[in-house]
């Protein structure tokens, strides 16, 4: 099934092709799970303040009920609209940030890092999980993909 990446329904879509397919699923699962290590140094995740960035249908809610969930166009379910390069976010204000196939979205990913980096306190977490687009990956992103991806940002 495609999709319209800029729909307000997209929510319920990509969601329920994540959670429809079982090998997804456990994927999702799996990198949920690693994340929670990741931060598990940081303190309790109640107490910290974490955000996924281009959060799409996710369900990391269900490991981590107080991450914020954002992405650049409202849709349900969404907590709050924000701009990776532009978070207008307090500098220090953040412990964490989780990224799922998002990062090959952002038109200026330099400024996507620089903008982490002043939102993140001393010894806060980016966790990026991201297509790598190689010689024979390129093909299949390029032409069979269904959203559209940046091959030559930054």
């Amino acid at each position: 099934m495609d999709y319209d990446i800029n729909s307000p329904n997209r929510f319920d879509e990509i969601r329920s092709k994540i959670l429809g397919k079982k090998l997804l699923n456990l994927w999702y699962r799996d990198r949920y799970e690693s994340f929670m290590e990741t931060i598990a140094p940081l303190g309790h995740p109640s107490q910290l303040n974490i955000i996924e960035l281009g959060a799409g249908g996710s369900f990391l809610k269900e490991y981590c009920q107080n991450i914020l969930y954002t992405d650049v166009i409202a849709y349900p379910g969404l907590d709050s609209v924000l701009d990776a390069t532009n978070m207008g976010l307090d500098d220090c204000s953040v412990d964490a940030f989780f990224m799922m196939n998002v990062l090959h979205h952002i038109p200026d990913p330099k400024g996507f890092f620089y903008e982490a980096q002043r939102c993140l306190k001393p010894g806060g977490k980016i966790f990026i999980t991201d297509h790598y687009i190689g010689p024979v990956s390129y093909s299949l992103y390029r032409f069979i993909h269904t959203e559209p991806f940046l091959d030559k940002a930054g």
